[in-house]
């Protein structure tokens, strides 16, 4: 797995289980329950890796992702977990 895509795995992927929902049938339950507990496990088991791919003894941020959406704008992306967003994002990730 790609690290430096790991924290955009973990938050676009509930949202893309959501989309893909709108297009499966709700006449077919098993199947909507198998595809948001696919997706739910994705953002869960990146959660998980990120546990423990994480740099205990390294201060700062990690895994950060740094995107110019609008350079007239000024718009960025920017993602980053420290020492302590780490439970927080496992956390979220096993209550999803």
């Amino acid at each position: 797995m790609t690290e430096s895509y790991l924290l955009s795995i973990i938050l676009f992927a509930p949202f893309v289980g959501a989309v893909v929902l709108l297009f499966v049938s709700n006449r077919r339950p098993f199947l909507v329950r198998q595809v948001a507990v696919l997706f739910s496990g994705i953002s869960f088991f990146a959660s998980f890796y990120l546990l423990f791919a994480f740099d205990w003894h390294k201060g700062g941020y990690q895994f950060q992702q740094n995107y110019l959406w609008s350079e007239q704008l000024g718009i960025q992306f920017h993602l980053g977990v420290d020492g302590i967003g780490v439970p927080m994002v496992l956390a979220s990730a096993i209550l999803l």
